[in-house]
């Protein structure tokens, strides 16, 4: 574009005008070395320097007007070049529109500035045909992407229904073991069906707790009593919703043994325990929920890695477009296709929604954190280049 002033016509062109050639020219340069295009890209973008010159000295607007249709173009082919089929880019549609808008440009372009405006919209009903054939396609997965989620969150109420009565120190290490590996599971179930089946939560969540209390120290006959009269609901209970998750394995065996044992013992120990087996018990109790609140307060603090991770993975919005790089250092560029309603879980798909694949949040931020994933810069590229043109602009 610099050419023009080696032009005979160049000594007729006034300050202004000069300025406007050197300003659009190192635009230009920026727009060409942005290594999110394609070279094919930006061998169709550079065909536009000469019309969109000829603009900006016949409109003095095309620099100061955000929405100015020329603008408005240059932007939106840039942004359709970022997303091109990167492994076969030669075979996607996008890559022949938009050569096609270039060369309708270079021909048809006189002076009228509104003719931009009708390549816009020609573009971008391409665009807006392509993003519904999209929605159609990932159907099957933003359904199964639900049913995940509903799930995790399931699970997530289920672990917290566990912590909380583990956290206080008061259950035996070997029920821990069986709340956290097989109760959470049934948990799991009765929040996914709590909508449903609101009774079988609030049956789970008491025999939970019952189990929890038959192993707690009974220092009065009517407590043993209750407790004998409670042990054959209460275990009756027990194995049936261990049959729902189909928990056969020999460790049930054992556990009901170490069971046994405690309420036998339970109902052999002494009415009366000394003050310092009193004391005893306090101590261990207290230590155990120091250490389960200590446990939970380390899990739950995050480093600032984390802490940056979660801030890009909470300001991601459907439409973006992400970089995502493997094992072997190939990059990928996907579109963040759908996001669910609680955010625990992203879908990914090509423009057209195919090679669609999901992630759950703590997915995505454990690659954030890893610098796997990058968002592409979405501001507009000509707001970028004129940024840069801007900079030191030798003024002629």
């Amino acid at each position: 574009m610099r050419d023009v002033f080696n032009a005979p016509s160049a000594l007729n062109l006034t300050v202004v005008e000069r300025n406007t050639v050197e300003l659009l020219a190192r635009m230009f340069d920026y727009i060409l070395a942005d290594i999110s295009l394609s070279d094919d890209v930006k061998s169709m973008l550079a065909q536009l320097q000469f019309p969109v010159l000829r603009v900006a000295l016949s409109d003095k607007e095309f620099f100061s007007r955000e929405s100015h249709p020329a603008r408005t173009l240059i932007d939106m082919l840039g942004s359709s070049g970022i997303i091109l089929d990167r492994v076969s880019q030669q075979l996607d549609p996008l890559l022949g529109v938009i050569g096609d808008m270039v060369e309708r440009v270079q021909h048809e372009f006189e002076t009228q500035i509104d003719f931009f405006s009708d390549v816009v919209s020609d573009l971008e009903n391409f665009l807006k045909d392509e993003e519904q054939k999209a929605e159609q396609a990932i159907s099957l997965p933003v359904k199964t992407a639900l049913s995940e989620e509903k799930m995790r969150i399931a699970r997530e109420f289920a672990a917290h229904d566990v912590a909380i009565r583990v956290e206080t120190g008061e259950v035996a290490g070997f029920l821990e073991t069986f709340l956290l590996d097989q109760w959470i599971r049934i948990l799991k179930i009765a929040h996914s069906v709590k909508d449903e089946k609101p009774h079988a939560l609030e049956n789970a969540l008491k025999t939970m707790d019952d189990l929890i209390w038959s192993l707690k120290p009974k220092n009065s006959p009517e407590e043993r009593k209750e407790l004998i009269a409670k042990l054959p609901s209460m275990l009756s209970l027990l194995n049936a919703w261990l049959n729902a998750i189909r928990w056969d394995e020999p460790e049930r065996v054992l556990f009901f043994s170490k069971l046994s044992e405690r309420h036998a013992a339970m109902a052999r120990a002494p009415l009366e325990l000394s003050p310092r087996r009193q004391l005893e018990i306090a101590v261990n109790i207290a230590q155990r929920a120091s250490n389960r609140r200590l446990d939970r307060f380390v899990s739950g603090k995050r480093d600032q890695a984390d802490e940056d991770a979660s801030k890009q993975v909470e300001a991601l919005e459907r439409g973006m477009w992400l970089d995502f790089t493997d094992d072997d250092d190939h990059v990928a560029r996907y579109k963040l296709a759908w996001i669910s309603p609680k955010r625990t879980g992203f879908i990914f798909t090509n423009r057209q929604g195919l090679q669609a694949f999901s992630m759950s949040a703590e997915e995505l931020m454990a690659k954030c954190r890893d610098g796997l994933v990058t968002t592409l810069l979405e501001n507009s590229l000509v707001d970028r280049a004129l940024t840069y043109a801007l900079r030191d602009l030798p003024i002629r």
